[in-house]
């Protein structure tokens, strides 16, 4: 995988439906967990990690750590925007940085860290392997094929 034009930022939007929320009509705190989850899984998608082929060979991303500020509800029928940005990565885990906003008001809504230890199949901590760790570090340093 070529780390060219590859961005380590990914913006996801939704329309807050009911499901999303509790019998006040807010998003029930537990569902911002799924925001975060679809847009780390997209942020690794458009880098060209398919979530579901990496968990297939062995290569499983479990959340190790979560601190999460909720700052504003959202709304039913409001929609918001998930903005997922890869910070850090080491050679057992990747760190990402969240932010949830109102689209309708550019509210910040949630702010989110989020560490996801690579391990395998037997549960037992994995380092990353080498192919994806050289992609993710020079999207993360701003360097494509050409400058690297």
């Amino acid at each position: 995988m070529s780390a060219a034009n590859v961005s380590p930022v990914n913006e996801l939007t939704f329309r807050i439906c009911y499901a999303d929320t509790d019998a006040g009509g807010v998003v029930y705190y537990g569902n911002y967990l799924r925001f975060l989850e679809q847009g780390r899984t997209a942020l690794l998608r458009q880098m060209g990690w398919k979530i579901e082929e990496l968990h297939r060979d062995g290569i499983i991303f479990p959340v190790h750590e979560l601190n999460v500020l909720y700052k504003s509800p959202a709304t039913l029928g409001e929609e918001i925007r998930v903005r997922t940005h890869l910070v850090e990565i080491n050679r057992f885990s990747l760190r990402f940085r969240t932010e949830i906003e109102s689209i309708q008001t550019d509210r910040i809504l949630v702010q989110a860290q989020v560490t996801n230890a690579c391990i395998n199949e037997a549960g037992k901590i994995q380092k990353i392997p080498d192919a994806m760790r050289e992609v993710l570090e020079k999207a993360l340093n701003g360097k494509s094929d050409a400058t690297s």
